[in-house]
């Protein structure tokens, strides 16, 4: 194994070719035993730290940014730190398509930035959302959905402090063509809709409302009025599981692109074939011949386990938290179900009442 004694040894190393695995592990080990033996005394980044940076450049650009930390005594560089520091020891410039595509300004520091308050605003205001035609996504999971589906992602914004984590800066690198800033973490903290933010946020276009349909799906949910902004999540990530094609939300629903109800429908929006909002489905449902099913307490209802359920076009109805179906709606229903409950309590969460009755289906419709 090459000794490596002086920081210049190490830079002459970082410069060689990694041309197997077995020489890029050898190297990292070199790298590893040598920023063990300077930590005496030294001010380093953390091991968590020195990961995350390597996933977001080839063995050269790593190796010589681990360096530069080194040799100027950093402590807890932002990505941009990292890249102004390296850029006098690498020959060629920090390749774009090595590291997140973002603004190599300064971080954005100040709350009173009029990005800012925009971006605010799409968190806590459905107002602002309305008239910009644009919502807020929190964490890397939903806004990797949202590339999935060929949703219109607007802008990526970065908490500088974890804008180096892997999957955060893989992120990145997927949406290339998508603007990207770099905040401080108290103006990410300041914009994030969550308690805990995850150092990431994308701002999305939202798609244009959508009419009832003309014809219906094999599986319809028309939701009543469900206020609690993570039982509508639940709900449609419910529903998208289980094969439902289409969802209509009534008036007095939660607002449906609400960062609230995004986070908890975890990318079901980006799944279900239609998602109506604010629908108005009396009129609409007077047009339908077939099964209407509808969960509820009273008496005369049939048990879910001996309902026929293969009817399709099938409509199923799910009211609000506490007072279930309004009566007008209740009164579509083609068959009242009640869900058997051997327990001593009284009734179900509609979201849990959701997921037994579409499981229920799916289960029977399963090859």
């Amino acid at each position: 194994m090459t000794e490596v004694k002086t920081l210049e040894d190490v830079l002459q190393l970082a410069k060689r070719k990694t041309g197997t695995f077995e020489e890029l592990a050898r190297v990292m080990g070199i790298i590893k035993t040598t920023i063990t033996k300077w930590r005496n005394g030294t001010r380093f980044p953390t091991d968590q730290q020195c990961q995350q940076l390597a996933e977001l450049a080839d063995m050269k650009t790593e190796t010589v940014l681990l360096l530069c930390m080194l040799d100027k005594k950093k402590e807890s560089p932002t990505l941009t730190e990292w890249r102004e520091i390296a850029l006098p020891y690498l020959a060629d410039p920090l390749p774009e398509t090595q590291a997140p595509r973002m603004n190599l300004d300064a971080p954005i520091r100040s709350r009173q930035n009029a990005r800012v308050r925009h971006w605010h605003a799409l968190a806590t205001s459905a107002r602002a959302r309305h008239e910009s035609g644009q919502t807020l996504l929190d964490g890397a999971h939903l806004i990797a959905a949202a590339l999935d589906a060929g949703q219109p992602v607007a802008q990526i914004l970065l908490d500088e402090t974890r804008a180096a984590q892997p999957e955060i800066a893989a992120l990145c690198q997927r949406a290339a063509a998508v603007p990207c800033t770099v905040l401080s973490e108290a103006v990410f903290r300041h914009i994030s809709p969550v308690e805990h933010p995850a150092g990431i946020l994308a701002v999305l276009n939202l798609p244009p409302p959508a009419p009832l349909p003309a014809q219906f799906a094999p599986v319809t949910v028309i939701l009543e009025a469900i206020q609690d902004p993570g039982n509508l999540g639940t709900l449609l990530r419910t529903a998208a599981a289980a094969g439902v094609q289409h969802v209509h939300c009534t008036p007095g629903c939660a607002r449906l692109w609400s960062p609230k109800v995004l986070r908890a429908a975890m990318g079901a929006h980006f799944c279900l074939p239609q998602l109506t909002e604010n629908a108005h489905v009396h009129d609409w449902l007077a047009g339908f011949d077939g099964a209407i099913l509808a969960t509820t307490l009273a008496a005369g209802a049939r048990s879910l386990w001996q309902t026929d359920l293969s009817a399709r076009p099938l409509v199923w109805l799910f009211g609000n938290e506490g007072a279930g179906l309004s009566p007008a709606l209740a009164a579509r229903a083609t068959h009242p179900v009640i869900i058997p409950m051997p327990g001593r309590m009284e009734s179900l969460n509609v979201a849990a009442a959701a997921a037994v009755c579409l499981f229920e289906m799916a289960r029977r419709a399963a090859p």
